[in-house]
């Protein structure tokens, strides 16, 4: 582990998740460069978001409260295929399984029970850091609310 920057930044989020504040590119590019390299057989995933308060939440359970219930993406995903058709290769219809329909629609702005992650630091990075702050993003103050971006890293071999 990168101890130099690994430090807890707030135990209130989550008392087993590590968090690191980083201050500059090179920082962020050090912290990467260890999880390269870190275990021998260790796989990491990577995802980045805008807002570091955010909660590591597909848009279908953002349009649901709770845990996204099945017939809600039952129905999410008949009126995908009702949309697509004629749009797409009529195989796309009959011959995807419904994760593979889920990974499309995801590519084309549906709502889905997936969640993005890349085994690329650099694409989360992209993501964290994409658009600019809403103006709805500023208080009373006029300051802005949003302070920091989230990368998160996630071991699938842990």
């Amino acid at each position: 582990m990168y101890s130099l920057l690994v430090d807890i930044y707030n135990k209130n989020i989550d008392g087993l998740m590590p968090s690191a504040q980083l201050e500059t590119w090179e920082q962020f590019h050090e912290v990467v460069k260890n999880y390269r390299a870190n275990e021998e057989g260790a796989e990491f995933v990577f995802r980045g978001q805008h807002n570091y308060e955010w909660e590591l939440q597909p848009t279908l359970d953002r349009m649901s409260p709770g845990a996204i219930q099945e017939y809600i993406a039952r129905k999410q995903l008949k009126n995908f295929r009702l949309s697509i058709r004629g749009r797409v290769d009529n195989g796309i219809l009959s011959d995807t399984d419904d994760e593979e329909l889920w990974a499309i629609g995801q590519h084309h702005g549906l709502a889905t029970p997936l969640l993005d992650w890349s085994l690329a630091p650099y694409v989360a990075l992209f993501f964290a850091f994409v658009n600019e702050d809403p103006s709805a993003w500023v208080d009373d103050k006029g300051e802005q609310t949003n302070h920091s971006r989230a990368i998160y890293i996630l071991n699938k071999s842990f």
